[in-house]
């Protein structure tokens, strides 16, 4: 009988890995909440629905018979749940429930890493639901504090609260988090100070690898601006990190997969923190792009091998490590109106330019994102140094112009 791969979700962040399996000549049933989501050209069969309802994916798989060889998806933490779900129920490869939910959901991420391994490397937090409890634990930690969903991505629902900030607001924030979670909750935590990093990985059979590390720069709390490779660190604090990291993550008894997860860290006092954890691709493109362009290994053809049920090749998990540069860069023009946009398509030519995209067309009123999604546009830059792909985008801005017009009244966000 004929079986198919289940792909939940199909954007174009998760177009690669969509297209790797179609490319090997799998069969996909693809499910997706949009009439015509970017990836459905590679499907075989098209399931109109939300990702996250997997009991109704479930039913259509049985009422219909099909044979399943596994289920996936990448560069999306909202397909994760129902991944680990369909895949218990039908015994195919992949990660067990409570495994990913280490990952999922921060909260429970949080509770799992204190469990095991204590606070040093976590900030203060509770699992809050209304705007008295963010002030009750202000006033405990002292300091400023943030407001987040536990299992909202794409910086979504993030707020920073400080002592001065009013109850109503508090309450506002509060509602909008929760606005943005499947669950009834939501974590407020210390306000740390310190460097953004991000750490790539994949699951082998000798545990957690480290495949690649970015410092990240921001437009504003939450609003990521650069992620830039290779990450520049001292050795002894990389070290530390990287050591925290995988026994972190080998502890969660993940089985396969790609990783993606963020830290905060103050070089001077040698402090970090964990922020958020993914058992999934890093999204705009980072798995599919990135990684294999910075240290040599595509982390596809692993999970690839795991989800087949085949051998991951020693030779391949030896040779791991930072070889070239690149950097993921997010655009953010002034506020305006658009009257003419040029130089898009030189850009895009420039050599070390390997994805350029603007999220906004002529006539759009364009100003500063409220989070990550609603950025204007990005750009995928690959060189040999660091200088080199600093080089590139210094280029990029020099050949693109934006033209506004005038507006009777003020742009606002």
């Amino acid at each position: 009988m004929k079986k198919y791969v289940v792909f939940l979700a199909a954007g174009k962040w998760q177009e690669p890995w969509l297209r790797y399996l179609k490319d090997r000549g799998h069969s996909i049933i693809l499910v997706d909440p949009n009439d015509n989501p970017v990836g459905r050209k590679y499907c075989d069969i098209y399931v109109k629905c939300d990702v996250k309802n997997w009991q109704a994916i479930q039913a259509f798989i049985e009422e219909n018979e099909y044979e399943i060889e596994f289920f996936t998806s990448d560069q999306t933490d909202v397909s994760t749940i129902p991944v680990a779900h369909l895949t218990e129920y039908f015994g195919t490869p992949g990660n067990s429930l409570e495994s990913v939910q280490r990952f999922s959901n921060k909260y429970i991420s949080r509770e799992f890493v204190q469990h095991h391994f204590g606070d040093e490397h976590l900030p203060l937090y509770a699992k809050i639901s209304s705007a008295d409890k963010v002030i009750h634990f202000m006033e405990q930690v002292g300091s400023k504090v943030m407001i987040k969903p536990v299992d909202a991505q794409s910086s979504r629902g993030i707020f920073v609260v400080d002592p001065q900030t009013e109850a109503q607001k508090i309450d506002a924030f509060v509602n909008e988090a929760l606005a943005f979670s499947q669950q009834n909750y939501v974590l407020v935590e210390q306000f740390v100070d310190g460097h953004e990093i991000t750490v790539e990985g994949v699951i082998t059979p000798n545990g957690h690898k480290i495949l690649a590390a970015s410092g990240k720069k921001h437009f504003r709390t939450g609003i990521a601006s650069d992620l830039e490779y290779p990450l520049a660190i001292s050795p002894a604090l990389w070290g530390r990190i990287s050591n925290f990291h995988n026994a972190v993550v080998n502890r969660t008894k993940l089985g396969m997969g790609i990783t993606h997860t963020e830290y905060l860290v103050d070089a001077k006092r040698g402090t970090f923190y964990l922020v958020e954890m993914a058992c999934r691709g890093g999204g705009s493109l980072i798995p599919s792009t990135i990684v294999p362009w910075v240290c040599g290994v595509t982390p596809y053809d692993i999970l690839y091998t795991q989800l087949t049920g085949n051998k991951i090749d020693e030779s391949v998990l030896k040779s791991f490590g930072s070889k070239r540069a690149a950097t993921l860069h997010f655009f953010e023009f002034p506020s305006g109106k658009v009257e003419s946009i040029s130089g898009i398509t030189e850009a895009r030519l420039l050599g070390g330019v390997h994805r350029l995209e603007m999220e906004f067309e002529v006539g759009d009123v364009i100003h500063p994102a409220a989070d990550d999604r609603g950025r204007q546009g990005f750009a995928i830059i690959l060189g040999d140094s660091p200088q080199h792909v600093h080089d590139i985008k210094k280029e990029i801005y020099a050949t693109i112009s934006i033209e506004y017009a005038e507006l009777e009244e003020p742009v606002t966000a």
